[in-house]
């Protein structure tokens, strides 16, 4: 099983690269488990499609769509930097 740490470094790695079979198995089995790692999936993808499209935009951007954009990343990051930092106790009641 994942931790989060290995399941977020994946999930960023989705975006670029073609994940091995079992790359993509543990995942899917670590996000079917874990909400949060659920939603920083869904926030890198948003992010990954908010840049495409900020880039495909012609000028003027408007305000409203810069803001939303900076929300998001700044929210990437806050997420980033909480799964980076975070240890998860261990069970050993088992």
């Amino acid at each position: 099983m994942l931790t989060c740490r290995q399941a977020t470094q994946l999930l960023s790695e989705q975006l670029d690269q073609t994940l091995s079979f079992r790359q993509i198995t543990a995942l899917r089995c670590h996000i079917l488990i874990c909400r949060s790692c659920r939603r920083y999936g869904r926030q890198v993808r948003s992010l990954k499609q908010l840049s495409k499209r900020y880039t495909q935009q012609t000028l003027p951007v408007d305000r409203s769509s810069c803001r939303r954009y900076g929300r998001q990343v700044r929210s990437l990051k806050q997420l980033s930097k909480r799964y980076t930092q975070q240890t998860l106790p261990v069970d050993r009641s088992s």
